[in-house]
């Protein structure tokens, strides 16, 4: 059975410029036959096949979606869906206005009008919201 070796004199040996793999026999000592340096075992490397790391990729792949799906897809164990109870609909009905009582009616002496320029609003009462939210006063 044969050995393979490299050459590391660089520079001075033809062997190890040519990166050379030498065939050495068993019996015999293993140093380069042109320089008799020590050679360094050579073992190519193994090539992993193609179609392996394919199924390899496919299976992982199928792994993981499992898991996603698994984490995703269920609930937790300590929760528990159930239904929401019904919430009871009221109607509202909106308030009704309650007319004041009829006042008995006060003879007025007839007032002087307050001149206002045209161009102003009459003022707002503090019971004037209607008028205030059609901007009819100041």
């Amino acid at each position: 059975m044969m050995k393979s070796g490299l050459c590391m004199n660089v520079g001075n040996c033809t062997n190890a410029s040519q990166h050379k793999v030498l065939e050495i026999g068993v019996g015999e000592d293993f140093v380069c036959p042109e320089c008799h340096k020590s050679l360094l075992v050579y073992a190519p490397r193994k090539a992993v096949p193609v179609a392996a790391l394919v199924v390899g990729g496919l299976l992982l792949a199928a792994v993981l979606a499992g898991v996603g799906w698994w984490m995703y897809a269920k609930p937790p164990a300590d929760e528990v869906v159930s239904p929401a109870p019904p919430v009871p609909v009221v109607e509202s009905r909106p308030a009704r206005a309650v007319a004041p009582a009829p006042q008995p009616v006060q003879p007025v002496a007839p007032a002087e009008p307050a001149a206002q320029p045209a161009d102003r609003l009459p003022p707002c009462g503090s019971d004037d919201g209607e008028r205030r939210r059609l901007k009819l006063c100041d």
